[in-house]
């Protein structure tokens, strides 16, 4: 399937490749925003040319000030949903009595923990029945993600995972915003 789609959106331009796949995958597809540059480009892309793509974010309640300002300017802006996933608040409650609210810098076992309650258990709330999630992630942001595919399996949360930004300099992404 991962061949198939990717032949399907070659030599597209990334928004006729997100009307594509939003038709093709229905109320099956999201993306996730965390506001970053990259992020936001994406949101714009759905937002102003109304691809019915749900956003959603996951607010760890770990966010600095800067990010809920951009969440603020950027729902004020396009005056469209971006749903939010919390962590579940028992678990959380828990954690941070037993441990503090910084345990995740003592140990690994810690930073897995606190990561595990705030980002990856509300994650597989957010990705339930979805078969395509549209990320942010280029290609140049890291080493580890030189080869990268548009498309991937995420065994983790049994999806496909499309970046669409995949070939796009910080430039690009940059001047996109301007």
């Amino acid at each position: 399937m991962l061949n198939e789609l990717a032949q399907k959106i070659k030599n597209k331009s990334i928004l006729e490749q997100l009307r594509y796949l939003a038709e093709r995958f229905s109320e099956k597809i999201v993306f996730s925003t965390s506001f970053g540059q990259e992020d936001q480009v994406i949101t714009d892309l759905i937002f102003k040319n109304n691809i019915p793509i749900k956003i959603f974010a996951l607010d760890t309640g770990r966010f600095f000030e800067e990010t809920y300002k951009v969440w603020n300017k950027t729902q004020e802006k396009y005056d469209k949903p971006i749903h939010v996933y919390f962590p579940d608040k028992e678990e959380v409650e828990e954690m941070v009595s037993k441990k503090g609210p910084y345990s995740f810098y003592e140990s690994i076992e810690n930073r897995k923990e606190c990561c595990n309650i705030r980002k990856v258990k509300p994650l597989i709330r957010a990705l339930k029945g979805i078969d395509l999630w549209i990320t942010g992630l280029r290609a140049e942001q890291s080493q580890a993600r030189t080869d990268m595919e548009f498309f991937s399996h995420d065994e983790s949360f049994s999806t496909t995972k499309f970046s669409p930004l995949k070939d796009w300099s910080l430039k690009e992404v940059v001047d996109y915003l301007q």
